[in-house]
């Protein structure tokens, strides 16, 4: 846990003049929390659990805005690692992120990824 600064950076605000890049500064506490753990069951597995919480407590543009940046921001990732017949291995990620300040809902991202991989040594 501890303090944190964020600069965002948006190039594509379109105004009455066209298009341009607008720049906001918060800063707050973060907090980041992590889990792993080996799993043996028929296959060996790696468990990975990622929490980020972060809390703004002022922002640069805070008189422009509304009050969504004052909601805390949460980014939580879950990777399943495996090996699968001795060559392919599969990672199954799981993710869900609240910021209100994007989507005022909370968002979810499912990923299946399958790969080869061979040991030369």
């Amino acid at each position: 846990m501890g303090a944190a600064f964020r600069e965002k950076i948006d190039r594509e605000v379109i105004t009455l003049t066209g298009k341009e890049t607008q720049t906001t500064v918060d800063g707050g506490l973060e907090m980041v929390s992590e889990y792993k753990q080996k799993i043996q069951m028929p296959l060996q597995m790696d468990f990975r659990s990622r929490l980020q919480l972060y809390q703004a407590l002022f922002n640069s543009k805070s008189d422009e805005l509304n009050e969504d940046w004052k909601s805390t921001d949460m980014v939580w990732e879950n990777v399943l690692t495996t090996k699968l017949f001795g060559l392919v291995s599969a990672n199954l990620i799981f993710e869900l992120r609240y910021d209100k300040e994007q989507v005022a809902e909370l968002q979810w991202k499912e990923m299946l990824g399958l790969g080869l991989s061979y040991t030369l040594f």
